[in-house]
């Protein structure tokens, strides 16, 4: 498995009064994001959550 340098940056989105924090993290030569969408009850803490976006970042995805 290779190692990718990752880029991270905390991200705030304001929207229609919403404010929408998360971070995104771009992998080394990413041309792809993923936006995740959390539900009632997950969030971007989530340890399953995250165990998937590592997963992508190590594909070279970058993640949002």
């Amino acid at each position: 498995m290779m190692s990718l340098t990752t880029e991270k940056y905390s991200v705030t989105i304001r929207l229609d009064g919403l404010v929408l924090q998360d971070n995104l993290s771009i992998s080394e030569g990413a041309t792809d994001i993923v936006i995740f969408s959390y539900g009632s009850g997950s969030g971007r803490f989530s340890s399953r959550n995250n165990f998937v976006v590592g997963i992508l970042q190590r594909e070279g995805l970058a993640t949002l």
